[in-house]
Formats: C-alpha cells, structure tokens, sequence
C-alpha cells in the first residue's frame, strides 16, 4: 500500500480482500493452462515502459541478465539504465523482473527482497 500511495498520491487506496481476490486466483492459478487478459494501468517514462513491455517477453521458467533486456530494447550499452527501470518496475510480478539477473547469474537487487525472488523464480520452475 505504500508503494502505491507514494506512486498515486492523488489516489484514495482501500485495503479490500474480497476485491482483491478474484485478481490473486488470476494471478497466481493453480494451471498454466489458465490464462485471461489482464489489463494494467502503469505509469513510467517511455524507456521504462519499454524495458517492461520487454521483461513481458521473457518466457516463464527463463531468466535472462540485464545486457539481454538492453540488446532487446535496443541499446546494448544501457544495461545500467534498464537496471534502474527494473527496479522502478510498480508490479514486480506480473511484469516479471525476478527473471532478470545480473550478467555473472547472481540474483541482484530485487523490491521485494533475495527470498521472494528466489521463491518466483521457482514457482516459475514448478509444474502446475
């Protein structure tokens, strides 16, 4: 919630589970074979809108580094840039930057810490 009052500061934010829910079961469903569109409102630069869109691409179950993200939206050398529109990522899941690593494989930085990342990019790895 912090996170997103700071990103919507004009916005009114009301915690509510029995909203929330149905997205989490579209979010997280227990088939791969289940999908629907789900359609996001995010606000970002061009360039980080176009770092997203890319980690979008990014098969589940793959990992890529930072040097891949930046060849793909076209500048090879901004591995630095596409680092910090990574990090400036406002929905850390469902556009997925824990498949993102750093050149050497190490897991990097991650906004919701080392341990969830490790914990997505298993869930990635296991059959539903």
């Amino acid at each position: 919630m912090e996170t997103l009052s700071h990103r919507w500061d004009q916005a009114t934010l009301t915690e509510n589970s029995n909203v929330t829910r149905p997205f989490l079961e579209r979010i997280f469903p227990t088939s791969r074979n289940y999908r629907t569109p789900m359609y996001l409102l995010v606000k970002g630069t061009n360039f980080q809108l176009e770092v997203w869109e890319a980690l979008l691409h990014i098969p589940t179950g793959s990992m890529v580094c930072y040097s891949d993200v930046a060849r793909y939206v076209g500048m090879p050398q901004a591995s630095r840039a596409v680092a910090n529109a990574i990090a400036d990522n406002p929905i850390h899941y469902l556009i997925p930057c824990h498949r993102v690593t750093q050149r050497l494989g190490t897991f990097g930085g991650y906004q919701g810490g080392t341990e969830r990342k490790k914990a997505l990019v298993e869930r990635d790895n296991l059959p539903l």
